[in-house]
């Protein structure tokens, strides 16, 4: 079994070494774990500190030329997980700036199989928080809640949260039948789109509570959270189409 750490970075040079500490630590428990990352045109010494790790970890570096955005990275790292990997491996989607827990995936492969997509959640009881603005939260409450009543996935209260575990085979289904993806442009909104897909293939869904230290990090956000909302909510009738014809 290959762990597949799967990261989108755009200018996130102060937090590759507390991330890649943690990544190592981890490990070492652990079969087989490899590191992808896709470098979304980044302006600072990102691919340089990525590039220094080299021999340390088993690191795929994914270079983009210019700045595209979240959903091009999270595109990328998807299909370069479903060539170049197989059945029995796992994806883990999670954040480049440090604010989760790679600690936390065992617990995460603990409640997966070969068709259940894991979340970290924030809406789990015992989940842990720091460091999030109240905008942020609320926004992220609101948009769930909807979602929530939109798609009705079974086990999902988070649909925001971008730290989620996928197995092999649902990504490649996601990939094999043309779902992926439609909305690039809308930046954020990878992150529930992804989800939404899976659900459409015949996914399960499972999470456990989110360790989320917004407080570690050490980069500039780049979440315009108002602009990622009112797009986020103009998709929803869009996604809900995605599940009247599942798979």
């Amino acid at each position: 079994m290959n762990l597949v750490f799967g990261l989108a970075a755009y200018n996130e040079e102060s937090s590759i070494d507390p991330l890649f500490t943690r990544l190592l630590h981890l490990e070492k428990t652990v079969e087989s774990l490899v590191v992808v990352v896709y470098n979304d045109g980044s302006l600072d010494n990102t691919g340089g500190k990525i590039h220094s790790w080299q021999g340390r970890l088993n690191i795929h570096d994914l270079a983009g030329d210019v700045n595209k955005g979240l959903a091009f990275g999270v595109a990328a790292l998807v299909e370069y997980f479903v060539a170049n990997f197989n059945d029995g491996d796992y994806l883990v989607l999670m954040d480049c700036d440090n604010t989760h827990d790679p600690a936390q995936v065992p617990e995460m492969l603990d409640k997966t199989d070969a068709n259940t997509v894991v979340i970290a959640s924030r809406y789990q009881p015992g989940s842990s928080i720091h460091g999030l603005s109240r905008f942020r939260r609320l926004a992220s409450r609101v948009f769930s809640t909807m979602a929530q009543g939109y798609f009705h996935l079974p086990s999902v209260r988070d649909y925001t949260s971008g730290f989620r575990l996928y197995p092999y085979p649902v990504l490649a289904r996601v990939v094999q039948h043309g779902l992926w993806p439609t909305t690039r442009e809308f930046g954020f909104a990878v992150t529930p789109e992804l989800l939404i897909r899976c659900g459409a293939t015949n996914a399960d869904f499972a999470e456990i509570p989110m360790n989320l230290g917004y407080d570690r990090k050490s980069s500039a956000s780049n979440m315009r959270v108002a602009h990622n909302a009112v797009n986020l909510l103009k998709l929803l009738p869009a996604w809900r189409g995605m599940l009247r014809t599942r798979t």
